[in-house]
């Protein structure tokens, strides 16, 4: 089963940003049923990769988040290493490209 962390606050989610693992955010709300539907499809595909943190942000609970990451539209996925962003998809996400990217991201560190 795939566990989320709900990112509650800058503090958390500068912890999981600048974790030595890769982290991705996905950044979304209750009522955006695109968010919905992507979020078990990035379950799905994200399963195969061992060193990979979920975090889940809720815009409208956590809107400085968002605000100071300048992300305006859900959902965006976000893939975070070492403190730095390597990976910004917004709207239309196609998993299979995120997929390819976080596969080299993950060859490269």
């Amino acid at each position: 089963m795939i566990v989320w962390n709900n990112i509650i606050n800058r503090e958390m989610f500068n912890k999981h940003a600048n974790d030595e693992r890769i982290n991705l955010f996905l950044f979304s709300h209750a009522d955006c049923s695109v968010c919905i539907s992507l979020k078990p499809m990035l379950e799905n595909m994200l399963s195969r990769f061992d060193n990979l943190i979920l975090n889940y942000v809720d815009v409208r609970k956590t809107p400085e988040i968002s605000g100071q990451l300048s992300i305006f539209t859900v959902p965006t996925v976000s893939i975070y290493y070492g403190g730095r962003e390597y990976i910004k998809k917004s709207r239309v996400i196609n998993t299979l490209l995120l997929e390819d990217d976080i596969y080299k991201l993950e060859q490269r560190i």
